[in-house]
């Protein structure tokens, strides 16, 4: 199938009162092949209980489409948000 690939890095924000404060992040992008085209995808975790989503996909030039949409980003994100439970 693919792999995961994360790592961390950390940068400075100025907020409105103008303190600055360190931020950190660790995305994680996930890489894998279909129909031939490499495509690495950046993975995000969805908060309304779906779980994890791809937010951004990334290919080659030479194997650029526009509109182009994987169909392992559609699995993962075109499923309907959980419905509330009622007491």
């Amino acid at each position: 199938d693919g792999f995961c690939i994360s790592f961390e890095y950390s940068y400075k924000v100025k907020r409105g009162n103008g303190r600055i404060v360190e931020r950190k992040a660790t995305p994680e992008f996930l890489f894998h092949v279909e129909n031939g085209r490499p495509i690495l995808s950046q993975k995000e975790f969805e908060y309304d209980g779906r779980g994890p989503i791809l937010l951004e996909e990334f290919l080659r030039e030479e194997d650029f489409v526009d509109g182009f949409r994987s169909e392992l980003k559609h699995r993962m994100n075109d499923r309907p948000a959980p419905s509330m439970m009622k007491e």
